[in-house]
Formats: C-alpha cells, structure tokens, sequence
C-alpha cells in the first residue's frame, strides 16, 4: 500500500469539534473533490473533507489533495491475495480517519459491498445523467455524454445519489437538467454538466452531512 504523506495529522474529535468527517473516492483528476472541500470550508459546514482514496497512483486528485493538506490514500486490488483483504484495508482506513460520510467523485472502480454495509445511508455517488438513463456498468466520463448525443435526447444533466450494491441503482437523491442543443458536442456538453457537478455536488453533501436527507420507504426526502 502507498501513501502520500502530509503534514496535516487526523483529528481527534472532541466536544468542540463535532463536524462529520468525509472520505472522497477518485480516480481522476479530482475536480469534483477540489470543489467539494473548498465549498464545505469556505461555508463553515458541519463536515468536512478529511480524507482522499485512491485507487490509481497517477491522479491527479492525488497531487492536489497534497497541496490542500489533505491526508490521501491509493489502495489497489491488486496489492492484495483476496478481494476480502482488499475491502478490509480500504475499511480499516476508514475507521482509523474516523470517516462518516463517504463521497464517490469520479471513483472508476465499484466500491466493495462491505463498504457500502458498514456505511448505510452515507456513501453518495454521482453521476452525469439522468439515471436510470445512461448508467450501469461501462457508462462513465465521455462515454456517457457520448451515448446521450446518440440518443438525440433533448435534456441531460447530473444524478445523485445513495450508493447500493449495484452500478448507479441507489436510491435518487437530487437531479439537475441542461438542454443538450443541436451544436452540442461531447467537449460541451460535459462542460454544462460540469457545471452542475461542481455546484450541486457539495450542496447534496452538505445536506448529507447536516442530517437534511431522510429516506422513507425507498424514497429520499431533501429538507432545505
């Protein structure tokens, strides 16, 4: 296992410092996570980002969780005998950064089940379109914004949503449109998404983490 060194040490909480601490998932270049810290920081939110999992070396998200200060992680399955050991070691991480929130920002790799039951209610992906159009395994990054300008659809945009065993089939949390236009193209459009992502993304986990998303029956209340 590698790790990136900070000189940012894990908290230990205590009664003054009662904010939810967040693991981010990437695999890219981290766009998403950057925007999510400095939203949460510059909002005095109840939680924060407090630690970076990766599953591939050359990221990008990597080199600027290191300039945030940002404790990071890269945990690959192939550094373990069995995929149980795998989960096992992203989970031991979890609990050690004391992690109560978990958030999927590009993460190219399905979370392990074990993650998922050790976390209900509290790992949240998403995802740039309007599921269940568009997902499952394969859809992601351009491939996406690609079959949506096959499809000749008139609208997309972003997803997000509660993570379950299967690919982008959790429980919908928040949808956002763009209309895709006739000169669109796949460079364009993943620009408007973007945009959605960068703004709405944050917001969702602040919400999260704030105690103002409440399932009922399969069905997911956001209160403002």
């Amino acid at each position: 296992m590698h790790f990136h060194s900070t000189k940012r040490k894990f908290p230990v909480k205590n009664n003054g410092d009662m904010k939810k601490n967040i693991a981010v998932f990437a695999s890219g270049s981290g766009t998403n996570f950057v925007k999510i810290h400095e939203t949460l920081e510059e909002g005095g939110s109840d939680c924060r980002v407090q630690l970076l999992i990766s599953n591939n070396p050359d990221a990008g998200c990597l080199t600027r969780a290191k300039a945030l200060g940002i404790p990071s992680r890269i945990i690959r399955r192939r550094q373990f005998v069995s995929y149980e050991e795998y989960a096992e070691a992203i989970l031991a991480q979890l609990l050690s950064a004391k992690i109560e929130v978990i958030v999927l920002a590009g993460y190219m790799i399905k979370l392990p089940s074990l993650i998922i039951r050790h976390f209900p209610n509290a790992v949240l992906n998403i995802h740039p379109a309007l599921l269940p159009s568009f997902g499952g395994k394969g859809f992601f990054g351009i491939h996406v914004h690609e079959a949506v300008l096959d499809a000749g659809v008139k609208v997309s945009g972003i997803t997000v949503h509660f993570v379950n065993s299967e690919y982008d089939k959790g429980s919908i949390v928040l949808q956002k449109t763009v209309e895709v236009q006739p000169e669109d193209t796949v460079e364009t459009l993943a620009e408007k998404v973007q945009y959605l992502e960068h703004h709405w993304y944050p917001w969702c986990v602040e919400k999260l983490c704030s105690g103002k998303i409440q399932r009922l029956e399969g069905k997911v209340i956001v209160h403002e």
